[in-house]
């Protein structure tokens, strides 16, 4: 992600230096740079619902098998799903806490029952976290290109600021 990063600055960089009008040029770079980000953010929550329905088929074949559990664990899923952002519910900081709400609930409920004893199970918590985990690094690369945007807005009248995931009141 920082490589990613530094190779957006760097290009923003040369291709200001040969075109004609650089602010275009680095107008376009951020723009497309935020989509990417975004669509980053977007597949790593995709992967990490996957995995917590794939934990929930492997849950079902144990004996510590509990249907209230799995309803509670689907539930929770479900609740990620219909609180997940998108670049418009971004403006609303509310909006942002609950899904990070209902994630964070999600993730408690996978492990409250002890499945330490399935390897495979202990695997697919393990990948769940380690994605959960970047999704402060993905949020701050966003919130960089962002930031960037949003300086630029404030000489270029005709865009629109984009919001960020950090409260700085920028």
């Amino acid at each position: 992600m920082k490589k990613y990063f530094i190779l957006l600055i760097i290009n923003v960089l040369f291709s200001c230096q040969s075109s004609k009008n650089p602010i275009d040029s680095q107008i376009k770079e951020l723009k497309q740079g935020l989509a990417e980000q975004w669509k980053i953010m977007l597949m790593y929550d995709k992967k990490k619902i996957k995995l917590v329905e794939d934990f929930i088929k492997k849950v079902k074949k144990t004996s510590n098998f509990n249907q209230k559990y799995i309803d509670s664990v689907e539930i929770a899923k479900k609740n990620v799903l219909l609180t997940q952002l998108d670049q418009q519910k971004m403006y609303d900081s509310n909006k942002i806490d609950e899904y990070d709400q209902a994630t964070t609930k999600m993730l408690v409920l996978l492990n409250k029952i002890d499945l330490s004893s399935q390897k495979e199970i202990q695997e697919i918590r393990e990948k769940i976290k380690e994605i959960d985990n970047g999704d402060l690094l993905r949020r701050i690369h966003y919130d960089d290109l962002a930031r960037t945007w949003n300086l630029i807005c404030k000489t270029e009248n005709k865009l629109k600021k984009v919001p960020l995931f950090s409260l700085t009141g920028e």
